[in-house]
């Protein structure tokens, strides 16, 4: 069937791939027609036959050509009086959308403000950290100054302990110089020391082995606790033996020598014992010339019993009155004056030395 293209829309002809477009429908301009081939009078040779195999199309191509010609049905299908969006709508349109879109200044705008909303949120939230750091470094330097000043205190302490402790060694080597040249004094002068520390102590002599130093200081503590419970004392402690260790006797030194005195007295007149030690006994404490006078008329027995001049005779030592050794009645060994520091041999015992 003839189609006149004059009476098709733009397209349908184009769907009909008729040239040309009805005049009241205006639609895409037609194809423009193929030029004619110049004339140069030569002659064209005719194509060579295609092979049998190239006649038909493949079956991609058919498939295209379906696909197309389903399109020019489905514009061809559309009204004649349908009309799109002219240019007015478009521009329209594109200024409304213009008016929504974000410009790159109010991307900036936003972008710097949103930084600033989140540095003030920053700053904000660390406001209290900042503050309890602060509390935290015034508190450490507080510390530490505080420690400075500490071991400052403590450097000037060690330092007076170590001069007070040289000042108490010069001190001590001073009592001890002169408490041994006050104690070699009553010899030259015949009379007792009036500064000996035995003139201050009431003596307890005689402990049991069985015991221990504790027991006899607690011992001795009692003592004074329930026969003199309003006088006051320095200290209970033992007398030390040869060797320097604690011996079975003990002391309690006072003040003076006029309180030890008193005590003494009232000791022999209440004729007081130890409770739980009556064999202990309670006495005026031994002065150092007593002890010296002591040490030396134990030698000096020794010494004449092991003399060949003893041998076959009797010996009788003395420690009260007429103090001395006596060897047949005679009197070898004499501690005259009163406060003599050692003695004399005489007779046939005159040749011994005690040191």
């Amino acid at each position: 069937m003839d189609v006149d293209p004059r009476t098709l829309s733009a397209a349908e002809a184009q769907a009909h791939g008729v040239a040309g477009s009805s005049a009241s429908h205006p639609g895409p301009a037609p194809w423009p027609t193929t030029p004619a081939l110049p004339q140069y009078n030569v002659a064209t040779p005719a194509p060579a036959p295609r092979p049998t195999e190239f006649a038909s199309l493949s079956p991609e191509i058919e498939a295209a050509r379906d696909k197309a010609e389903a399109v020019r049905q489905a514009l061809s299908s559309q009204g004649a009086g349908v009309e799109g969006p002219t240019n007015t709508d478009i521009m329209a349109k594109l200024d409304k959308m213009s008016e929504s879109m974000a410009l790159k200044d109010d991307l900036k705008a936003a972008q710097l403000e949103t930084v600033h909303q989140m540095r003030s949120e920053f700053q904000s939230e660390l406001a209290p950290v900042r503050l309890q750091l602060n509390e935290v470094s015034q508190c450490t330097t507080q510390a530490l100054n505080e420690t400075k000043s500490l071991n400052e205190r403590l450097v000037k302490i060690e330092t007076a302990d170590r001069k007070d402790e040289e000042r108490m060694a010069k001190l001590e080597s001073k009592y001890q110089a002169l408490e041994a040249r006050l104690t070699e004094a009553p010899a030259t002068s015949g009379g007792r020391n009036p500064h000996d520390p035995a003139l201050r102590r009431l003596a307890f002599v005689g402990f049991p082995d069985s015991t221990s130093d504790s027991q006899r200081v607690d011992a001795m503590e009692a003592f004074m606790k329930w026969n003199f419970p309003q006088e006051r004392y320095s200290h209970a402690d033992h007398f030390a033996d040869k060797d320097g260790f604690p011996s079975n006797h003990g002391f309690v030194e006072f003040s003076s020598n006029k309180q030890a005195r008193r005590i003494q007295e009232e000791v022999k007149k209440r004729n007081l014992k130890v409770y739980g030690y009556s064999d202990v006994k309670v006495k005026p404490a031994l002065t150092a010339v007593d002890l010296n006078r002591n040490w030396a008329l134990r030698t000096a027995e020794r010494k004449i019993r092991e003399d060949a001049a003893s041998h076959g005779t009797s010996i009788v030592v003395k420690k009260g009155e007429d103090r001395g050794i006596y060897v047949n009645k005679d009197k070898v060994f004499a501690q005259e004056p009163r406060y003599s520091k050692d003695g004399q041999f005489s007779g046939a015992f005159a040749h011994l030395t005690l040191r």
